[in-house]
């Protein structure tokens, strides 16, 4: 018994977790806050760890996939840094932070590595 119809994946990318459990806004903002203060006290594995979640609540928001793409990047993940960038500008493709930082990441890895 297949209980996931074809059209579960297009309803997922219109629906947002936080809508379906209907998540107070507040909430995620202060997620979002504790994401950045861990990010700014250089706690960036757990920082990863919120801003997983909060792109699980919401993963149509820019603001968190340049967030988490950043503490990628501190993890030394420039890879999925650069994916999470990606992700980010799918949903909004004029969001000048995400593609300032993808700029820069794909310069930088254009540069081969001396070693």
């Amino acid at each position: 018994m297949d209980i996931l119809r074809p059209d579960t994946a297009a309803f997922l990318q219109r629906v947002t977790i936080r809508e379906l459990l209907d998540i107070p806004p507040g909430v995620i903002d202060q997620a979002r806050r504790i994401a950045h203060q861990l990010y700014g006290a250089g706690r960036f594995a757990e920082a990863d760890i919120v801003c997983r979640g909060l792109i699980a609540c919401d993963h149509q928001v820019g603001w968190t996939y340049s967030l988490h793409a950043a503490v990628l990047r501190k993890l030394g993940r420039p890879e999925q840094s650069l994916a999470q960038l990606e992700c980010g500008l799918i949903h909004e493709p004029d969001h000048a932070k995400l593609r300032a930082m993808r700029t820069e990441l794909v310069a930088t890895l254009a540069v081969p590595s001396r070693g």
